[in-house]
């Protein structure tokens, strides 16, 4: 029953996130899942409890278009579809991560909160799938409108006249 198995104890596993049958105003995408993060720059205290995913707002109105990195003790996966919502009773403070594609040891946050955000079904999804659709592609095309406009911009230190 995937999803919903239950613990020998009769509980749910505290480590599958809620499921939610409403999609809000701006959802989010998971990208990235389970990816491990570290107590210490040199990547070799991990975090054993948690894992870090990498979340898109589908909000074609943000000017920014930044990706959230969160902790958490749920289990995500990537393509998931989720509500932002945070558990404040659990933190972790001063985390790096490694990039999974460049390598590089990067800082995650100074002080981060446990990301426990709900996974839309995919009955909600089918219903407003058209709304869901037109989010990503406006997202991409707002992705792609900064990237033009960073292209565009002259070096710091030229002059525009």
């Amino acid at each position: 029953m995937g999803l919903f198995k239950k613990s020998e104890k009769g509980s749910v596993d505290p480590t599958i996130p809620e499921i939610t049958h409403k999609v809000p105003l701006v959802p989010f995408k998971v990208l990235r899942a389970g990816l491990p993060f570290y107590r210490d720059e040199a990547c070799a205290d991990e975090v054993l409890e948690a894992r870090l995913a990498v979340i898109q707002a589908l909000d074609p109105d943000d000017e920014v278009q930044e990706l959230d990195l969160v902790p958490t003790t749920k289990t995500y996966r990537e393509g998931d579809y989720v509500t932002l919502a945070f558990d404040n009773k659990k933190l972790w403070e001063d985390c790096y991560y490694r990039d999974p594609e460049s390598g590089e040891v990067v800082k995650a946050w100074r002080i981060h909160v446990n990301f426990i955000g709900e996974v839309i079904s995919p009955e909600a999804l089918a219903q407003e799938g058209d709304r869901v659709a037109n989010l990503e592609r406006r997202v991409r095309e707002k992705i792609e409108e900064i990237a033009r406009r960073r292209r565009e911009e002259p070096e710091s230190g030229e002059r525009v006249n």
